[in-house]
């Protein structure tokens, strides 16, 4: 049965063996000759169909995101309203100390800079003021910059204490304050995603036609937002969001006809823009949390001259990697192939962004990069809240980070 994959004379073949079985009952058969006319015909014929099909396994592939050309994948974004993501700024988590032992201190609203001992900016747009009760913190998270930009790429600063923060009107910090910033390995950014990463994107997106992930997407691909969920209460009830307060035990509820906002990142006003340029839901202070932030919509349209939009962070889920090998003694050293092993889970450490589900699975297929035929995975397992699974189950508040990797040694005899 001829098929796009066939060639002409495979064509022309199968049409002729099938006109020969039409004549068989009178005992002959088409003459193969181009003196032929009949046999003529059925060249043409089987080249029409050829060039169909030819047509058809182009058109087939052409828009196919697998197997597309660049410029073809190109068309395909346009066509569907999708944009390769240009990138992420490195954010920085800045710890703002009140170091007065009786007093609680207001951390006013404003733009606050610092510079790294690299000479990379990070800046903060903070929309309100922030109550900081006495001897005690509140951590924010900077952006790295370039003047009021996001600047895109990876950015690493180390822990520190003590930094020089400023703001940008040049005002006078309280002296009450003092500032360290955390390690932001876990928080660094990137170029931007290459044309193989958008083809896996969009092959594995099926919800494209929802608004609301749609507003998803799109504050995702600001260069500051590393991660953001969205969760929308339709009801005329306030419904249990799956993000417990700081008691640890009761869920912060999500109020009839509002969003609820989880993000990594540091927003600033291009999220409030774009947050109202698709979403006609209000957002309201989550209740039973202090951390979280707001940035406001400035318009005169508004009572009050503004729209806030409040936003919360995602819960970082801490777990363990138990990995248990064997190796034969005579080859190989235990400590070169931890180093190896850990060395390849290095990513799972810095993860920025949501996955619904981690399994064992996905780790053994990164540690297949470790090719050694001295060396053999024997079981890996998950230490998670105190359990040992063979995989985590996220919700779309919590953001999973490895933690630390224990090595199982087993000795293997030939």
């Amino acid at each position: 049965m001829a098929n796009l994959n066939s060639s002409f004379d495979e064509i022309l073949t199968e049409l002729a063996d099938t006109f020969d079985n039409e004549l068989a009952d009178a005992n002959r058969k088409i003459v193969r000759s181009t003196a032929n006319k009949l046999w003529l015909i059925l060249r043409a014929f089987a080249r029409a169909l050829f060039n169909l099909y030819q047509v058809v396994a182009a058109l087939r592939v052409k828009f196919d995101p697998m197997y597309c050309s660049e410029e073809d994948l190109y068309a395909l974004m346009r066509m569907t309203g999708t944009n390769l993501r240009q990138g992420k700024a490195s954010l920085l988590t800045v710890v703002v100390w009140n170091k007065n032992l009786i007093e609680e201190k207001i951390f006013p609203l404003g733009v606050y800079l610092y510079s790294s001992v690299e000479g990379v900016n990070f800046r903060l747009e903070l929309h309100e003021d922030h109550v900081i009760p006495a001897n005690s913190f509140k951590k924010f998270d900077f952006y790295s910059c370039i003047g009021s930009n996001p600047l895109k790429g990876a950015y690493n600063v180390s822990y520190n204490t003590n930094i020089t923060i400023q703001r940008e009107d040049n005002q006078p910090i309280d002296i009450d304050f003092s500032f360290d910033c955390e390690d932001n390995s876990g928080k660094l950014g990137n170029t931007g995603e290459t044309l193989f990463e958008f083809r896996k994107r969009i092959l594995s997106d099926n919800k494209r036609q929802e608004i609301l992930y749609i507003l998803e997407e799109r504050l995702k691909d600001l260069p500051n937002i590393h991660e953001c969920s969205i969760l929308y209460n339709p009801s005329v009830y306030p419904v249990s969001s799956p993000y417990l307060k700081d008691d640890g035990v009761n869920y912060v509820p999500i109020y009839p006809q509002t969003v609820m906002i989880i993000l990594t990142g540091s927003p600033s006003n291009d999220f409030a823009e774009e947050f109202l340029s698709l979403c006609p839901f209000s957002t309201v202070a989550p209740e039973g949390v202090t951390d979280y932030g707001v940035v406001y919509y400035e318009s005169n349209i508004y009572a009050g001259g503004k729209f806030p939009i409040y936003f919360l962070k995602h819960r970082i889920e801490n777990y363990n990697i138990i990995i248990k090998y064997g190796y034969y003694s005579r080859f190989v050293t235990p400590i070169n192939v931890e180093n190896a092993l850990e060395e390849l889970l290095l990513p799972l450490k810095s993860v920025s962004t949501y996955k619904e589900l981690i399994s064992t699975e996905d780790i053994f297929d990164l540690l297949n990069a470790y090719q050694n035929s001295s060396v053999r995975l024997l079981s890996i397992d998950f230490q998670y809240k105190g359990d040992l699974v063979k995989y985590i189950q996220l919700n779309k508040t919590q953001i999973a980070q490895l933690q630390t990797i224990v090595f199982q040694r087993v000795t293997l005899w030939e």
